[in-house]
């Protein structure tokens, strides 16, 4: 069984287990010795289960849905974002960089943006020692805080050590800068974004972004709430490509539902 296999199952397992406790914000989670750019031994992307092919493909399907409005994924940033907590947004932005990774030059950058439950560390079992909030803090560069998770096809930035008030400290201007310099120097960036009801940091995120793919869990997430996390997007101008209705059930086999 392949490391993507392992880590995009342990994604789904994660966002489907409400109850599974979170790394708090503020501590380095993982473990190894340092960060950098060092190759993760064995994995390789390109070995998918037959069920992780399905998967493969409609993620290509919505990509193939994005490119249509932004002409081409490549050298955008695109931020993955929910209403609320546990709606699958970790699990749809490794999958999706996971399936982008392989068909752009100089790979993808994945970047766990959500600084108060980051988990792409655990997803993807690498260290959290150095991460995004420390080269927005001028801490580390880029360079030294990526991971490589796959040469030329999917890189990791973890979140890094949070020692700040996200919604204090990260401004739509300050993740612009950055994401100018990721873009530079990768093929596209894709952020696992925070929740933007219970957190403000998320919609300035989203603001820097070229592009924002809207997820919500079918069946749980409130129409009312999806309104109020819209507007919120809406206020700061953010570029909502689409909506990813995550956990469908189908009460009929599934290709009827693509016959209705």
């Amino acid at each position: 069984m392949s490391k993507i296999y392992e880590a995009l199952n342990r994604a789904r397992d994660d966002d489907d287990d409400p109850k599974k406790p979170k790394p708090p914000a503020g501590k380095r989670a993982g473990s190894g010795s340092g960060s950098g750019s060092g190759t993760r031994g064995g994995f390789d992307p390109r070995i998918l289960s037959e069920e992780l092919q399905k998967v493969a493909v409609d993620y290509e399907a919505l990509h193939s849905s994005m490119e249509k409005t932004l002409s081409t994924v490549a050298g955008h940033a695109i931020m993955m974002v929910s209403s609320v907590e546990e709606e699958g947004t970790t699990t749809v932005a490794a999958e999706y960089a996971s399936t982008l990774g392989r068909g752009i030059p100089r790979g993808t950058l994945l970047i766990d943006a959500n600084f108060r439950n980051p988990t792409l560390h655990d997803v993807f079992d690498v260290p959290n020692d150095t991460g995004f909030a420390d080269v927005l803090q001028d801490r580390a560069t880029l360079k030294q805080a990526v991971q490589t998770l796959a040469e030329g096809e999917l890189y990791l930035l973890t979140a890094g050590l949070v020692d700040f008030s996200p919604s204090a400290r990260i401004s739509g201007s300050v993740v612009s800068r950055f994401l100018a310099e990721a873009k530079a120097q990768y093929g596209a960036v894709v952020l696992d974004g925070p929740p933007v009801i219970p957190y403000p940091e998320a919609v300035h995120i989203a603001s820097a972004a070229d592009g924002v793919v809207f997820i919500i869990e079918s069946e749980r997430t409130k129409r009312e709430i999806v309104a109020r996390a819209k507007d919120a997007l809406d206020a700061v101008d953010a570029n909502i490509l689409g909506v990813v209705l995550n956990r469908r059930r189908y009460v009929i086999p599934e290709f009827l539902y693509r016959q209705l």
